[in-house]
Order: structure tokens, then sequence, then C-alpha cells
């Protein structure tokens, strides 16, 4: 994709579509600051004033195959840790009953299933506050 100019708007639903090898997920990463531009800039705004791109990940929740977790930890301390960067909408009890990885809380990651390691990433995602989903 080239020449791309757009703003994205506070509540708006969007989605990136094209051919395979078009650079969807290329604009997916740039816009998650995972992956430099080569030309251009991104710019974040809140309120009209420019987010810092270094602070911005406070701002952004995304989820993606290739997006690792910390594999050495269980859930619950998988929730703690990201309850120190994002306000959780739910408790610890409701985001593991809604995950259905209560009775899986202590095990170690490493050791869950590829779906269970998926549906954890999706609700680290989805069930802590975000400006941007991704």
């Amino acid at each position: 994709m080239k020449n791309i100019n757009f703003t994205f708007e506070h509540g708006g639903v969007f989605a990136i579509t094209g051919a395979n090898g078009s650079g969807k997920s290329t604009v997916v990463k740039l816009i998650a600051g995972t992956l430099q531009a080569s030309k251009g800039k991104i710019t974040y705004l809140e309120n009209n004033t420019e987010i810092d791109p270094n602070n911005f990940h406070k701002h952004l929740s995304w989820v993606a195959p290739y997006i690792n977790i910390y594999e050495e930890l269980n859930a619950t301390e998988t929730y703690s840790l990201q309850a120190t960067f994002k306000k959780p909408k739910y408790s610890l009890e409701d985001f593991l009953t809604k995950t259905h990885l209560t009775e899986h809380r202590n095990k170690r990651i490493k050791y869950y299933s590829s779906g269970m390691k998926q549906r954890l990433k999706l609700a680290l995602a989805l069930f802590f506050e975000s400006d941007l989903l991704l």
C-alpha cells in the first residue's frame, strides 16, 4: 500500500481489506508501532493533542497470531501484569470465568493448547480499557 492518508475517528469501526500481499498486515504493524515506516509519518492524537509515539502503547490493544505472551506465567499472573498497564473491565474471577480458564488459572501458559493461548490473547485485548483495538 502506498500513499495512505487516513484519519481514524474515535468510536469508529474500520476494516482494512485487500488482496494477499497488498500490505494489510504491514499497515496494522505500522499503526501499532511495531514497524517503522520507511517514508511518511503516523500521528496519534487525543483531543487534538499529539500523543508521543513512545507512549502510544498505553492507548492500544491488539491481538494477532504472531503476538507472543509470557509463557512462563499463568493466567492469574498474566492478568495482574496486564492490569499494571491497563485498567481491567472485569475482576480477575470474571476474566477467568469469561475465558473458561478458571480451572487452568495456575497452569503455566506454555502448557496451554493453542486455542487456550488464542483465547487468552483475545481476552487481554478485549477485557482491558483501550482507546484503539487492532
